[in-house]
């Protein structure tokens, strides 16, 4: 699938919209087509691909809109020591070679801890599965998982040594898969996102899965080649 044909088929797809469950799937919000993330924000060559979850289900935040802020983007740039924010913050993750996409295309609004059915997974892997082909495309080698949607996501593709793992029990190991001929080693983290209301329970979750010793890790896991 080449790209416009995913950007066509993405903007057409109304997979999810009649699916129940402990939150929505805002089929008509795709923020990725909207801010032309796959036309403006690619690098020529992807020397990482990270893949988080979904875009939040507030219409105005988005982890490539440099006009608001991003708790996702703030997190990850403090983890890979990128001193800046908005735009500029964005131009130097690109400028690194390094590339954020979702698991799922779609804004999703969850109701606290709730998680995001397999159904929905289901319906965006074949969109996963082309955007990791067209990263691969261009030199991608290394995954960095942000979260246990997008490892439930890699799983369902047939990244099979995932099954198993756990992106807090497991933070900061390094797996080897393959799916079909290709080859990747994949960093497991958690999603750096919200948790609770208080800012107290918010830091003790990063505290707790952020480390010096795993944001070591994962430098070590983004400079080797």
């Amino acid at each position: 699938m080449g790209l416009k044909e995913l950007i066509k088929k993405i903007e057409s797809c109304k997979l999810c919209e009649s699916i129940v469950f402990n939150g929505s799937v805002n089929v008509s919000e795709k923020p990725y087509i909207k801010y032309k993330v796959y036309e403006e924000h690619v690098p020529n060559t992807i020397k990482c691909l990270f893949i988080a979850e979904s875009p939040p289900g507030n219409v105005n935040r988005f982890f490539y809109n440099p006009c608001t802020y991003s708790y996702l983007r703030e997190k990850l740039f403090e983890s890979l020591e990128i001193n800046a924010d908005g735009e500029d913050g964005l131009q130097e993750f690109k400028r690194r070679g390094y590339f954020l996409i979702d698991a799922i295309e779609c804004r999703v609004k969850k109701t606290g801890e709730s998680a995001i059915p397999q159904e929905v997974i289901k319906n965006c892997s074949d969109f996963l599965s082309a955007k990791i082909k067209l990263a691969e495309n261009k030199g991608a080698r290394k995954i960095v998982i942000l979260g246990s949607t997008a490892l439930r996501a890699l799983i369902e593709l047939g990244f099979n040594e995932l099954r198993g793992k756990s992106v807090t029990k497991n933070c900061g190991e390094v797996v080897e898969s393959r799916i079909e001929s290709r080859e990747f080693k994949i960093f497991i983290l958690p999603l750096p996102a919200r948790r609770g209301a208080k800012s107290k329970q918010e830091e003790k979750y990063m505290n707790q899965c952020y480390t010096k010793e795993v944001k070591a890790k994962l430098k070590r896991f983004l400079e080797e080649n």
